[in-house]
């Protein structure tokens, strides 16, 4: 529908689905990463097939996301679930 009638569906956040949206995503980032309020999104993941909040965190750093979505482990680097999951969902 925003697609449609953009003007009376802008309440509803940007959404990515990961990973097969992370190009856009990535895009997104770059855009906005000269804008000094926008630089500052925080961006909230939340795995798919999960509920009761588990696995959702939030992050203002695209290269974690995209590490913890895609199950790289970097030293010092928390991610809040050690699992497999197909996709992720951000917005």
């Amino acid at each position: 529908m925003y697609k449609v009638f953009p003007e009376e569906y802008n309440f509803f956040p940007k959404t990515w689905i990961l990973p097969s949206e992370s190009t856009d995503l990535r895009s997104h980032w770059i855009r906005n990463l000269n804008n000094s309020k926008k630089s500052k999104i925080t961006y909230i993941v939340k795995p798919d097939g999960l509920s009761q909040g588990r696995g959702i965190f939030l992050s203002r750093n695209i290269e974690h996301i995209f590490d913890c979505t895609m199950g790289v482990k970097n030293e010092g680097e928390v991610c809040p679930m050690d699992t497999d999951r197909i996709g992720y969902v951000v917005q």
